[in-house]
């Protein structure tokens, strides 16, 4: 028999067989290729931002932005004091967090310098919650829990670049965890600060948060409070393909995965809240010092 032009059932089911198979093996390595991208444009926002601080830092003595500051009642936070350097709100938020926590960022007016004086919209929303979360147990840190506090500050003062060994090797700020609150219609809007791995050591014996870990007071590890929870990391938000982009105290940025950014300790994902310890100060990212008994 003549065969007519054309493919059989049989070849065509061949041929989405083989389409399928191919999507397969494809689709994941685009959706990684396009995690990438938007954490290289992650990475790139942090770098536009270090450079801000390093700015902000000449300009003001050589010290650090608070991490919050009270101003004629609204809650200013270091973002306000580092984006008239970098002038520009949006690249204070992460291109791959996963969410616009209740709206606050659509919801912003068009310039964030302004407010409905509700402290809802407007500036309240780009400062309090954006993507990056700074080292304010050590950055700002408060000496004793009740000395050395900030006047309108939820932290102490912040530090000088003297005070710090290597601020090349010093934390200033990773990428934060978007919030919310246990009420399931409001965000929890403080996503400007992260903290540090271990628990300060003397003289400085207690931090305005406590450790990484799990479980006890680890609130922004869990629900309701955490979008990203069980990761052991407190704040500090792993998006990236299971790490974060961090941005160090000379300005520059890096991703690092959760136990290179703990380097210096003992902690692991399931250690427990305020019970990971500095092991190794000279590895210790995070503390001003790195070296002696003392971290700051």
């Amino acid at each position: 028999m003549k065969r007519t032009n054309g493919f059989t059932l049989i070849e065509l089911l061949v041929v989405i067989a083989i389409i399928a198979i191919l999507a397969a093996i494809l689709f994941p390595v685009f959706a990684q290729v396009r995690e990438k991208a938007r954490q290289i444009s992650c990475l790139s926002n942090e770098k536009q931002i270090g450079l801000g601080v390093t700015q902000y830092v000449q300009d003001n003595d050589e010290r650090y932005p608070p991490g919050d500051y009270t101003k004629n009642g609204r809650l200013m936070t270091w973002t306000d004091f580092i984006q008239p350097y970098v002038k520009n709100w949006r690249i204070f938020r992460c291109p791959d967090a996963k969410a616009d926590p209740f709206g606050m960022w659509s919801h912003a007016v068009t310039d964030p310098a302004s407010t409905d004086g509700d402290g809802v919209l407007g500036a309240g929303w780009w400062t309090w919650g954006g993507s990056y979360g700074m080292n304010t147990n050590y950055l700002t840190p408060i000496n004793g829990c009740n000395s050395n506090q900030m006047p309108n500050s939820t932290f102490g003062i912040p530090v000088t670049e003297a005070q710090i060994d290597e601020v090349a090797n010093t934390v200033f700020a990773t990428d934060v965890k978007d919030l919310e609150g246990p009420d399931p219609n409001n965000a929890f809007p403080y996503m400007y600060f992260v903290e540090s791995p271990a628990v300060l050591t003397a003289p400085i014996a207690c931090a305005t948060f406590d450790g990484w870990g799990s479980g006890g007071q680890a609130y922004f590890d869990q629900p309701p409070y955490s979008r990203e929870p069980g990761t052991g990391t407190g704040m500090v938000s792993i998006r990236h393909n299971g790490g974060t982009n961090v941005i160090f105290c000379d300005g520059h940025a890096k991703f690092y995965t959760p136990g290179n950014l703990a380097a210096g300790t003992d902690w692991n994902k399931n250690a427990q809240d305020s019970n990971v310890h500095i092991t190794d100060i000279t590895k210790y990212l995070w503390s001003l010092r790195k070296s002696g008994p003392n971290d700051i």
